[in-house]
């Protein structure tokens, strides 16, 4: 049992359960002094989240060589705002057995399995603080100046920047009189075209 960063969001801890053996293991139990907990800012107005115990499944049935478990724990980067509010190490035991649970009606010499307990520390001050870099080719570079560009020409369209003395976006003078939108503007009436 160990802490993992996701893959694609790396604030986000998981909680692993991995079988590093060369067989299975079954009926995995956890077992915490203090189990795991996380912040739950679900349904909170005022901002500051609830404490809840991670969910955690009773037992697993079987993890077979190289087979893993996982959930999501909590955002590192929400953890560390939260500081000594919420407890940052779990000491506990991870149990499981060699065999199956056997059936109650075989013969007592299938009944004997091997039981084995690994202590599990799990520790956010281990993580932070969490600090990043982010690597960019020159490719990612232009991609995202391009994208600033596009962004600014949107901004520009939507509020035209018109220089004194111009004719108001979209005028088209007809006849000697600046028309916008299908109205004269000398008139003030409704102009059909020529």
């Amino acid at each position: 049992m160990f802490m993992e960063p996701h893959p694609s969001d790396w604030h986000v801890i998981e909680l692993v359960v991995r079988n590093f053996g060369q067989s299975a293991a079954h009926d995995v139990r956890f077992d915490f002094t203090h189990p795991p907990t996380v912040a739950r800012y679900e349904d909170r107005a005022d901002g500051i989240p609830d404490i809840a115990e991670l969910q955690l499944p009773n037992e697993l049935p079987v993890l077979a060589p190289g087979q893993e478990w996982r959930t999501v724990w909590d955002s590192a980067i929400d953890r560390n705002e939260l500081a000594g509010s919420i407890r940052s190490r779990f000491d506990g035991t991870v149990t499981y057995y060699d065999r199956p649970r056997p059936p109650r009606r075989e013969g007592r010499a299938w009944r004997h399995r091997t039981e084995y307990t690994n202590r599990v520390v799990l520790d956010w001050s281990t993580l932070q603080p969490v600090q990043r870099l982010e690597l960019m080719t020159s490719h990612d570079l232009a991609r995202q100046e391009k994208q600033k560009l596009e962004l600014l020409r949107t901004v520009l369209t939507y509020f035209p920047v018109r220089v004194e003395g111009d004719p108001p976006r979209g005028a088209i003078e007809h006849n000697g009189a600046q028309t916008y939108s299908g109205v004269t503007r000398a008139a003030g009436r409704h102009h059909r075209g020529a």
